[in-house]
């Protein structure tokens, strides 16, 4: 009997350890209102670190250009349900990491880089833009955060080439593909 006992115990410690394996940021801030979320990220934190954690992982050197996008369409799916959720987006360039984190509390996306992390932005949307740039060889896709629901491709590269500040938007790439 005592043996009926101890493997369900065993089986749910295991569980829990498995759980609690991958990364996912928590939105907690100092006494001067600072986001603290990354400073548990070791100094020499590789992709190869990230994607072990859980996080999704762009590296310029990885085929395709990423390691895994499981954490990534978790996320999404999860805000498709409404579900509070976060993902830690980890990108290596030239050997350069950033980090950001991503929070959607059932109505909005509070977002977060590890390089400005005094600043924390807001949006109402995350948008999936796909279209084609002018004289573009490609099309192209990438996530958007923005409190317009009504935003379109064209608009997001448009401002980003303009030198007018009257046609820049007020929103944050995410992902680009």
């Amino acid at each position: 009997m005592k043996r009926f006992i101890k493997l369900p115990a065993v089986l749910l410690t295991i569980l829990l350890l498995c759980t609690s394996c991958a990364t996912r940021p928590k939105l907690t801030y100092d006494k001067d209102g600072i986001y603290t979320g990354f400073n548990n990220i070791p100094k020499n934190y590789t992709s190869e670190n990230a994607y072990k954690d859980g996080c999704y992982v762009i590296d310029s050197k990885a085929k395709q250009g990423y390691y895994s996008d499981k954490a990534w369409t978790k996320f999404i799916e999860d805000t498709k349900k409404n579900k509070k959720c976060s993902v830690r987006i980890v990108s290596v360039y030239d050997d350069n990491t950033y980090v950001k984190d991503l929070f959607y509390d059932g109505k909005s996306y509070i977002y977060i880089a590890s390089d400005k992390k005094e600043n924390v932005y807001q949006y109402k949307y995350l948008l999936k833009l796909q279209g084609t740039a002018p004289n573009a060889v490609k099309s192209g896709t990438f996530f958007y955060l923005t409190n317009d629901k009504d935003l379109t491709y064209n608009k997001v590269i448009w401002s980003m080439l303009s030198s007018n500040s009257k046609d820049h938007l007020d929103g944050k790439f995410v992902i680009m593909d």
